[in-house]
C-alpha cells in the first residue's frame, strides 16, 4: 500500500469527527488515484448536493417517482411468468435512468447512448482502479497506457463532453443576453450555477456530470442489489414491505411524498439491516491527515497517513448488535420504536460510531438521503408490483466479493421476477 493506513477504534471516533486536520477530498484522490482514473471530488459538485439537492428533494420527488415507475415497466419484464434477471446489472439500468434524470434531465437522461456510458463509466473506473494497483507506485505512470479501462474512461469523458455541450452552450448564450432559458432543477443546472466562470468549461463541467455517476448510480446500485438477494432468500419479509406501502398509499391517497416515504419504516429497517451486513465498504470514515496527529494512547500519525473506521467488524460486533451474524429486517423498526425521535439513531440515513454505512463526520455522504429515496422507493415499486423468488431456491445467499476495501454483490448472479395479478 502507497500510504500508511491506520484503523481507528470507535473510541476516537468522536474525537476526530469534526477535526479539520483530516481531510476527505485528498483521501478520495489517493484512493481512486485520480490522476490516472480520473475520479475527483470538486467544491461545486458537493456545494450542489448540499445546499441544492438536499434542500429540493421535496420539490424534484415526483420527478423521481415518475422516472422510477417508468424505468421498473421499461427495463423489468411484464410476463405474469417467472422470468430470471441478472439483479446487478438490471438494477443500474433503472438506477441508471432515476439517478440520470436528476443530473442531467430529460430527454437526455432516456437516451440510450447516454445511459450505456452512464452505466459503463464507474464500472470501468472501479475497473481501472483494481488494474492500476497492481502495479507499484513507482511503474503507475507507465502502467496507465496499457491498461484498456482508463483509455475507455478518457473515451467516454470525450463522448459526454460532446452531448453535454449543447446545454453549457445555452447557458453562456444566456449570459452574453441571449434567449432566456426556463430552468430545470438538475445537478447539470445546479453546478454551473455553483461553479466559478473558470470552471464553466465544456471539459470540466461534463466531467463533473459523468463522475456523478460513481456516487449517484454504482454505489446506490450495489446497496439496492445486496437488497434485492436479502428479499429473494428471505421472501418472509416481503409481506411486510408490501402491506406497509399499499398503507401507506392509502392512507395519503396515493400521493407519494416525503411524509410517505417516512413512513415506510419496516422497509427503512430492512434497507439498514441489509447495509450492516453488505455495506459498501470494509472501512468507513476515510481521511488523510493534513498534519501530524497524536491520539490520546500516544498512538502517533504522520502527515500524509490514511485513517478509517473498520465498519464491516463494528456492524457485525455482537457488543454493539444482538445475534449479529443474523439477517433480522426488523431489527432496526424495533430500534427505532424506542428511540427519541428529535435525534434517531437508527434510520437508514443515519450516521454513529456504530452506523458507518454513509460515513461519519465532517464529512459523512451528502447524498445520503437521495441516495435512501432511490432505494426505497425501488423496493417499494418492485415488491408492490413483482413477486421474487431465487432462482434455485435452497441456495446459499450470493457471497460478496472484496477489492480494494470495496464490498461487491455478486454481478452473475440472478433473481426471477414474476409481475403480480391484481
Amino acid at each position: 500500500m502507497a500510504f500508511p493506513l491506520y484503523i481507528l477504534p470507535k473510541r476516537f471516533l468522536p474525537l476526530l469527527r469534526l477535526d479539520k486536520r483530516l481531510d476527505f477530498a485528498s483521501y478520495v484522490d489517493d484512493q481512486f488515484q485520480a490522476s490516472y482514473t480520473h475520479t475527483f471530488l470538486v467544491p461545486p459538485f458537493l456545494r450542489s448536493v448540499r445546499e441544492n439537492l438536499n434542500n429540493h428533494l421535496g420539490d424534484i420527488l415526483p420527478a423521481i417517482t415518475e422516472e422510477m415507475s417508468y424505468a421498473i415497466h421499461r427495463e423489468l419484464n411484464s410476463s405474469e411468468d417467472w422470468q430470471p434477471i441478472i439483479a446487478f446489472e438490471k438494477v443500474l439500468r433503472v438506477i441508471g435512468l432515476v439517478s440520470g434524470r436528476v443530473n442531467v434531465g430529460l430527454p437526455t437522461s432516456r437516451t440510450d447512448e447516454w445511459l450505456n456510458l452512464y452505466i459503463q463509466y464507474p464500472i470501468e473506473v472501479f475497473s481501472a482502479l483494481s488494474e492500476i494497483c497492481k502495479f507499484p507506485k513507482i511503474l503507475r505512470p507507465i502502467a496507465q497506457h496499457i491498461i484498456p479501462q482508463i483509455r475507455r474512461i478518457k473515451q467516454i469523458q470525450t463522448r459526454v463532453c460532446e452531448i453535454l455541450a449543447p446545454e453549457y452552450e445555452s447557458r453562456r448564450s444566456t449570459l452574453k443576453g441571449g434567449k432566456d432559458r426556463a430552468k430545470i432543477d438538475t445537478m447539470l443546472q445546479w453546478t454551473w450555477e455553483n461553479s466559478k466562470e473558470e470552471e464553466r468549461t465544456d471539459t470540466f463541467q461534463s466531467r463533473m456530470q459523468i463522475v456523478s455517476a460513481v456516487p449517484t448510480l454504482y454505489t446506490v446500485s450495489l446497496a439496492a442489489t445486496q437488497c434485492i438477494f436479502d428479499l429473494a432468500m428471505r421472501p418472509e419479509y416481503i409481506p411486510a414491505i408490501r402491506d406497509e406501502f399499499d398503507s401507506v398509499l392509502e392512507s395519503l391517497q396515493g400521493n407519494i411524498n416525503k411524509e410517505a416515504l417516512g413512513k415506510l419504516v419496516k422497509l427503512d429497517s430492512f434497507m439498514k439491516e441489509s447495509q450492516r451486513l453488505n455495506p459498501l465498504s470494509l472501512a468507513s470514515f476515510e481521511r488523510k491527515t493534513k498534519e501530524a496527529i497524536t491520539l490520546p494512547d500516544g498512538t502517533f500519525l504522520a502527515k500524509g497517513s490514511h485513517v478509517a473506521a473498520p465498519a464491516y467488524s463494528i456492524g457485525h460486533d455482537q457488543e454493539f448488535f444482538e445475534d449479529p451474524e443474523n439477517f433480522d429486517g426488523l431489527r432496526f423498526y424495533r430500534l427505532q420504536a424506542t428511540e427519541n425521535n428529535r435525534r434517531p439513531m437508527h434510520h437508514y440515513v443515519s450516521v454513529s460510531e456504530t452506523s458507518l454505512g454513509f460515513g461519519y463526520g465532517r464529512h459523512a455522504c451528502p447524498g445520503r438521503w437521495f441516495a435512501a429515496i432511490e432505494i426505497k422507493l425501488f423496493l417499494a415499486f418492485l415488491t408492490h408490483d413483482y413477486d421474487i423468488e431465487a432462482v434455485e431456491i435452497g441456495d446459499d445467499r450470493p457471497r460478496s466479493t472484496i477489492d480494494q476495501f470495496f464490498i461487491y454483490p455478486d454481478a452473475s448472479k440472478m433473481v426471477a421476477l414474476r409481475r403480480r395479478k391484481f
